[in-house]
Protein backbone atom coordinates (compact mmCIF):
# COMPACT_ATOMS: atom_id res chain seq x y z
CA UNK A 1 0.00 0.00 0.00
CA UNK A 2 2.82 2.21 0.66
CA UNK A 3 5.03 1.24 -2.59
CA UNK A 4 3.21 3.45 -4.84
CA UNK A 5 3.31 6.85 -2.64
CA UNK A 6 6.86 6.18 -2.42
CA UNK A 7 7.53 5.71 -5.46
CA UNK A 8 5.06 9.27 -5.94
CA UNK A 9 7.39 10.60 -3.78
CA UNK A 10 10.73 9.86 -4.34
CA UNK A 11 10.25 11.31 -8.32
CA UNK A 12 8.67 14.47 -7.08
CA UNK A 13 11.93 15.20 -4.72
CA UNK A 14 14.49 14.09 -8.25
CA UNK A 15 12.20 16.50 -10.07
CA UNK A 16 12.19 19.35 -7.27
CA UNK A 17 15.94 18.96 -7.20
CA UNK A 18 16.39 19.16 -10.94
CA UNK A 19 14.54 22.10 -10.63
CA UNK A 20 16.61 24.13 -7.26
CA UNK A 21 20.24 22.68 -8.64
CA UNK A 22 19.41 23.82 -12.50
CA UNK A 23 17.51 26.93 -11.39
CA UNK A 24 20.35 28.46 -9.69
CA UNK A 25 22.59 27.55 -12.67
CA UNK A 26 20.52 28.82 -15.01
CA UNK A 27 20.48 32.20 -13.23
CA UNK A 28 24.12 32.10 -12.90
CA UNK A 29 24.12 31.65 -16.83
CA UNK A 30 26.26 28.31 -16.89
CA UNK A 31 23.12 26.56 -17.93
CA UNK A 32 20.59 27.82 -20.84
CA UNK A 33 16.57 27.21 -19.58
CA UNK A 34 15.91 24.78 -22.62
CA UNK A 35 18.64 22.19 -20.99
CA UNK A 36 17.01 22.60 -17.57
CA UNK A 37 13.72 21.50 -19.22
CA UNK A 38 15.06 18.79 -21.20
CA UNK A 39 16.80 17.56 -18.01
CA UNK A 40 13.20 17.50 -16.34
CA UNK A 41 11.44 15.65 -18.82
CA UNK A 42 14.35 13.09 -18.59
CA UNK A 43 13.70 12.99 -15.14
CA UNK A 44 10.17 12.29 -15.69
CA UNK A 45 10.97 9.68 -18.49
CA UNK A 46 12.92 7.72 -15.83
CA UNK A 47 10.64 7.22 -13.08
CA UNK A 48 7.64 6.37 -15.70
CA UNK A 49 8.52 2.69 -16.10
CA UNK A 50 9.31 2.59 -12.28
CA UNK A 51 5.63 3.87 -11.36
CA UNK A 52 4.55 1.28 -14.04
CA UNK A 53 6.08 -1.32 -12.16
CA UNK A 54 5.13 0.23 -8.71
CA UNK A 55 1.35 0.26 -10.07
CA UNK A 56 1.97 -3.48 -11.88
CA UNK A 57 3.29 -4.98 -7.99
CA UNK A 58 0.07 -3.56 -6.22
CA UNK A 59 -1.79 -5.22 -8.52
CA UNK A 60 -0.37 -8.83 -7.88
CA UNK A 61 -0.31 -7.71 -4.02
CA UNK A 62 -4.03 -7.57 -4.81
CA UNK A 63 -4.43 -10.64 -6.86
CA UNK A 64 -2.45 -12.89 -4.04
CA UNK A 65 -4.98 -11.60 -1.50
CA UNK A 66 -7.87 -12.17 -3.93
CA UNK A 67 -6.49 -15.88 -4.63
CA UNK A 68 -5.53 -16.42 -0.90
CA UNK A 69 -9.39 -16.17 0.12
CA UNK A 70 -10.85 -18.38 -2.92
CA UNK A 71 -8.36 -20.84 -1.84
CA UNK A 72 -9.74 -20.06 1.86
CA UNK A 73 -13.44 -20.99 0.93
CA UNK A 74 -12.14 -23.97 -1.39
CA UNK A 75 -10.47 -25.44 1.26
CA UNK A 76 -13.90 -24.86 3.51
CA UNK A 77 -15.23 -28.00 4.83
CA UNK A 78 -18.90 -28.56 4.77
CA UNK A 79 -19.51 -28.58 9.18
CA UNK A 80 -22.92 -29.74 8.41
CA UNK A 81 -24.07 -33.09 9.13
CA UNK A 82 -24.92 -35.30 6.51
CA UNK A 83 -28.23 -35.84 5.68
CA UNK A 84 -29.70 -39.53 6.56
CA UNK A 85 -32.66 -40.23 4.22
CA UNK A 86 -34.90 -42.80 6.08
CA UNK A 87 -36.35 -45.19 3.90
CA UNK A 88 -39.38 -44.44 1.54
CA UNK A 89 -38.49 -40.79 1.89
CA UNK A 90 -39.86 -39.40 -1.26
CA UNK A 91 -37.78 -37.71 -3.66
CA UNK A 92 -37.84 -34.00 -3.80
CA UNK A 93 -39.70 -33.20 -7.66
CA UNK A 94 -41.09 -30.17 -6.46
CA UNK A 95 -41.72 -27.80 -3.49
CA UNK A 96 -45.69 -27.90 -2.56
CA UNK A 97 -45.44 -26.54 0.63
CA UNK A 98 -42.97 -25.12 3.22
CA UNK A 99 -43.17 -25.01 7.00
CA UNK A 100 -40.82 -23.28 9.60
CA UNK A 101 -41.61 -24.56 13.01
CA UNK A 102 -40.36 -22.93 16.50
CA UNK A 103 -37.18 -22.36 14.63
CA UNK A 104 -34.38 -20.68 16.52
CA UNK A 105 -30.79 -20.13 15.57
CA UNK A 106 -27.54 -18.24 16.46
CA UNK A 107 -24.15 -18.22 15.57
CA UNK A 108 -22.74 -17.62 18.89
CA UNK A 109 -24.17 -19.43 21.82
CA UNK A 110 -26.67 -17.26 24.10
CA UNK A 111 -27.06 -14.59 21.16
CA UNK A 112 -30.45 -15.29 19.39
CA UNK A 113 -30.51 -13.67 16.18
CA UNK A 114 -34.20 -16.02 15.83
CA UNK A 115 -36.42 -16.80 18.82
CA UNK A 116 -39.48 -19.34 18.14
CA UNK A 117 -39.73 -18.87 14.63
CA UNK A 118 -42.94 -20.55 12.91
CA UNK A 119 -44.98 -20.04 9.18
CA UNK A 120 -46.30 -21.87 6.71
CA UNK A 121 -45.44 -20.84 3.30
CA UNK A 122 -47.63 -22.39 0.03
CA UNK A 123 -46.68 -23.36 -3.44
CA UNK A 124 -47.94 -19.96 -5.52
CA UNK A 125 -47.91 -17.71 -2.26
CA UNK A 126 -45.50 -14.62 -1.95
CA UNK A 127 -43.74 -13.81 1.14
CA UNK A 128 -42.20 -10.92 2.46
CA UNK A 129 -40.12 -10.83 5.14
CA UNK A 130 -39.13 -7.59 6.56
CA UNK A 131 -37.41 -5.85 10.01
CA UNK A 132 -34.72 -3.76 11.02
CA UNK A 133 -31.00 -3.98 10.09
CA UNK A 134 -29.89 -7.39 11.77
CA UNK A 135 -33.54 -8.39 12.76
CA UNK A 136 -32.35 -12.14 11.15
CA UNK A 137 -33.99 -11.39 7.79
CA UNK A 138 -31.38 -13.00 5.87
CA UNK A 139 -30.69 -15.49 8.74
CA UNK A 140 -34.27 -16.88 8.37
CA UNK A 141 -33.62 -16.93 4.42
CA UNK A 142 -30.40 -19.05 4.49
CA UNK A 143 -31.77 -21.88 6.82
CA UNK A 144 -34.24 -23.04 4.50
CA UNK A 145 -31.59 -23.62 1.68
CA UNK A 146 -29.36 -25.39 4.60
CA UNK A 147 -26.89 -23.18 4.78
CA UNK A 148 -26.80 -23.59 8.14
CA UNK A 149 -28.67 -25.89 10.51
CA UNK A 150 -31.24 -24.11 13.28
CA UNK A 151 -30.61 -23.95 16.57
CA UNK A 152 -33.98 -25.46 18.06
CA UNK A 153 -36.76 -26.14 15.94
CA UNK A 154 -36.78 -27.68 12.39
CA UNK A 155 -37.61 -27.08 8.74
CA UNK A 156 -40.43 -28.91 6.32
CA UNK A 157 -40.48 -29.13 2.44
CA UNK A 158 -43.42 -31.21 1.83
CA UNK A 159 -43.69 -32.94 5.45
CA UNK A 160 -40.29 -33.62 5.18
CA UNK A 161 -37.31 -32.34 7.45
CA UNK A 162 -34.41 -30.72 5.09
CA UNK A 163 -32.00 -32.21 7.53
CA UNK A 164 -33.33 -35.72 6.17
CA UNK A 165 -32.72 -34.53 2.16
CA UNK A 166 -29.75 -34.85 0.07
CA UNK A 167 -28.21 -31.12 0.71
CA UNK A 168 -27.85 -30.60 -3.85
CA UNK A 169 -30.89 -31.94 -4.31
CA UNK A 170 -32.61 -29.37 -2.11
CA UNK A 171 -30.23 -26.42 -3.38
CA UNK A 172 -31.27 -27.53 -6.89
CA UNK A 173 -34.80 -26.76 -6.59
CA UNK A 174 -34.21 -23.68 -5.07
CA UNK A 175 -32.68 -20.12 -6.57
CA UNK A 176 -31.82 -16.82 -4.73
CA UNK A 177 -31.72 -13.50 -6.23
CA UNK A 178 -29.67 -11.36 -4.43
CA UNK A 179 -30.41 -7.56 -4.14
CA UNK A 180 -27.33 -6.95 -6.57
CA UNK A 181 -27.64 -10.09 -9.23
CA UNK A 182 -24.90 -11.10 -11.07
CA UNK A 183 -24.87 -12.06 -15.10
CA UNK A 184 -21.75 -13.46 -16.67
CA UNK A 185 -20.88 -12.00 -19.97
CA UNK A 186 -22.98 -14.12 -22.63
CA UNK A 187 -26.55 -13.92 -24.12
CA UNK A 188 -29.41 -13.77 -22.45
CA UNK A 189 -30.21 -17.56 -23.05
CA UNK A 190 -26.38 -18.78 -21.72
CA UNK A 191 -27.49 -16.63 -18.69
CA UNK A 192 -31.12 -18.43 -18.34
CA UNK A 193 -30.31 -21.81 -19.52
CA UNK A 194 -27.41 -24.05 -18.61
CA UNK A 195 -26.31 -27.02 -21.19
CA UNK A 196 -26.51 -30.14 -19.20
CA UNK A 197 -29.57 -30.72 -21.43
CA UNK A 198 -31.36 -29.21 -24.29
CA UNK A 199 -34.78 -27.42 -23.48
CA UNK A 200 -37.25 -27.78 -25.96
CA UNK A 201 -39.22 -23.96 -27.07
CA UNK A 202 -42.34 -24.68 -25.00
CA UNK A 203 -40.07 -25.11 -22.13
CA UNK A 204 -38.04 -21.99 -22.88
CA UNK A 205 -41.16 -20.10 -23.49
CA UNK A 206 -42.88 -21.16 -20.10
CA UNK A 207 -39.76 -20.01 -17.92
CA UNK A 208 -39.47 -16.59 -19.88
CA UNK A 209 -43.47 -16.06 -19.14
CA UNK A 210 -42.96 -17.26 -15.32
CA UNK A 211 -40.14 -15.01 -14.99
CA UNK A 212 -42.08 -11.89 -16.39
CA UNK A 213 -39.25 -11.34 -19.18
CA UNK A 214 -41.48 -11.58 -22.17
CA UNK A 215 -41.46 -7.60 -22.36
CA UNK A 216 -38.22 -7.66 -22.48
CA UNK A 217 -36.98 -10.40 -24.52
CA UNK A 218 -39.31 -9.29 -27.21
CA UNK A 219 -38.05 -4.99 -26.59
CA UNK A 220 -34.08 -6.83 -27.50
CA UNK A 221 -33.15 -6.58 -31.34
CA UNK A 222 -31.77 -10.01 -30.86
CA UNK A 223 -34.10 -11.74 -28.04
CA UNK A 224 -32.39 -14.57 -26.01
CA UNK A 225 -29.50 -14.07 -28.16
CA UNK A 226 -28.91 -10.47 -26.71
CA UNK A 227 -25.31 -10.43 -25.61
CA UNK A 228 -24.54 -8.77 -22.17
CA UNK A 229 -21.65 -7.47 -21.91
CA UNK A 230 -19.52 -6.45 -18.42
CA UNK A 231 -22.12 -8.47 -16.18
CA UNK A 232 -25.55 -6.94 -17.67
CA UNK A 233 -24.24 -3.51 -17.81
CA UNK A 234 -25.91 -3.01 -20.66
CA UNK A 235 -29.45 -3.17 -19.50
CA UNK A 236 -30.87 -1.92 -16.48
CA UNK A 237 -30.46 -3.23 -12.65
CA UNK A 238 -34.42 -4.16 -12.75
CA UNK A 239 -33.83 -6.18 -16.14
CA UNK A 240 -31.11 -8.01 -14.76
CA UNK A 241 -33.15 -8.97 -11.09
CA UNK A 242 -35.73 -10.32 -13.59
CA UNK A 243 -32.84 -12.34 -16.00
CA UNK A 244 -31.27 -13.52 -12.72
CA UNK A 245 -34.92 -14.53 -11.70
CA UNK A 246 -35.70 -16.96 -14.49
Amino acid sequence: AVFMPIIELVGIIAVALVIFYGGSRVLNGALSLGTLVAFISYIRMFFRPIRDLAEKYNILQSAMASAERILLILDTQNTLPKAKPQSGVPNLDGIREIRIEDVSFSYIDEEMILKNVSFRLKAGETVAVVGPTGAGKTSLVNLIPRFYDPTSGRILINDIDIRELDTAVLRNKIALVMQEPFLFSGTIRENIFDNTRRFTDKEVQAVIAAANCQTLIQRLPDGLETFLSGGGTSISSGERQLISIA
